[in-house]
């Protein structure tokens, strides 16, 4: 697929989940098409930056800061609030439906926008399904009078996600998958389900995945599979194992050893990438950063500069934290000699500080 944008390698924060991910976001259409690692023509750079989901303030008047709708959004717009919750009573004190109609329609053909980035009357009908047949109250209920079928199912899971249901959510997919033969489990017709909502790497749902991953590549493409778990590895064994070097996370090596048999078992497209990640941290938390130091240089050497530049900041953390002076010297040369075969700038802030922290400590 080609994307009309890529935010390469930025800090992703997922308010979901409550944890911040080391990935890429594809764009396509004005919509985010997927996270993980993707390449492209039109990239923008994220590298050392994070990309949050906008803000949104809960409780404002706009005519208290003495600006049209139109110019209150150019002030804040920004600084990152990009939906706000408004209570025009001041307005509509004084001029009645009539302000309320200059707030709506401050922005002319676009309206001005409400929860979620709908227009006003996108959001009305949104809440008059929300109360209806289309409800998750009205979900529930379909559930417990025993409705099985596929579509029924991949909306009611969707339902209980978007409510940040997870628990509740998980469990449907239990049940709900245990219901299905071999045959409907790997069908084009179960896999939004599986792409959307199957991510825990121990469940019986991503284990099966791995198992039968040539059913499912028959059923929906190989790209298409190999895209999703690949999706689905790379932030999870990137961020533990940045968390390892970084955050002082326990340093876990069975929780290694699991991910490299998930990753073996996956069998996906560059899958030695994956497994470099896992035996480079692995060298980090056995001690042997002499290993590391080595692998930096064979393994990771012929990388794409994104892939290097995270391989790089994690071999300066584990010299900072574990190096010895000659093991730090070694590391600062390979640094080095990374940055000039990259392009990149030994003046770059980021740079700058790395090679004297890492002097400092030769």
């Amino acid at each position: 697929m080609m994307y009309d944008v890529i935010f390469k390698n930025g800090n992703v924060v997922d308010v979901k989940n409550e944890q911040i991910l080391q990935a890429d976001i594809a764009v396509k259409d004005g919509k985010i098409a997927g996270i993980g690692h993707f390449s492209g023509e039109n990239v923008i750079d994220c590298t050392g930056k994070y990309i949050t989901p906008g803000f949104i303030d809960a409780h404002v008047h706009i005519e208290s800061s003495m600006a049209t709708p139109m110019e209150f959004s150019k002030a804040v717009m920004p600084h990152g609030t990009t939906t706000v919750i408004a209570d025009p009573h001041e307005l509509v004190n004084v001029k009645g439906n009539d302000a309320m109609e200059y707030i709506l329609d401050a922005a002319g053909e676009v309206r001005h926008k409400m929860v979620g980035g709908m227009t006003a009357g996108e959001f009305l009908k949104q809440v008059q399904l929300g109360s209806g047949e289309n409800s998750l109250f009205a979900f529930n209920h379909r559930y417990r009078q025993g409705e099985r079928n596929p579509q029924f199912m991949i909306e009611y899971i969707g339902l209980l996600s978007d409510a940040y249901m997870k628990d509740d959510m998980q469990k449907v997919l239990h049940e709900y998958w245990e219901t299905l033969d071999d045959r409907s489990k790997s069908s084009a017709t179960t896999w939004p389900l599986v792409k959307r909502f199957v991510r825990e790497m121990k469940s019986p749902e991503y284990l099966y995945l791995l198992k039968h991953k040539s059913d499912f590549e028959t059923n929906v493409g190989k790209e298409e599979v190999n895209a999703k778990i690949w999706g689905d590895l790379l932030p999870l064994i990137g961020n533990h194992c940045n968390d390892m070097i970084f955050k002082n996370r326990p340093e876990d090596p069975a929780t290694l050893e699991e991910y490299r048999s998930i990753v073996e078992k996956s069998g996906v497209e560059r899958m030695d990438y994956l497994l470099d990640i896992i035996g480079f941290t692995r060298a980090y938390v056995d001690n042997d950063l002499t290993k590391a130091l080595k692998m930096y240089r064979r393994n990771f050497s012929k990388l794409i500069p994104d892939e290097r530049f995270n391989a790089t900041l994690q071999l300066n953390g584990m010299l900072i934290g574990k190096g010895t002076p000659a093991q730090c010297k070694q590391g600062l040369q390979a640094i080095r000699r990374t940055i000039k075969s990259c392009g990149w700038s030994e003046e770059d802030p980021l740079f700058k500080t790395m090679i004297k922290g890492l002097e400092e400590k030769s």
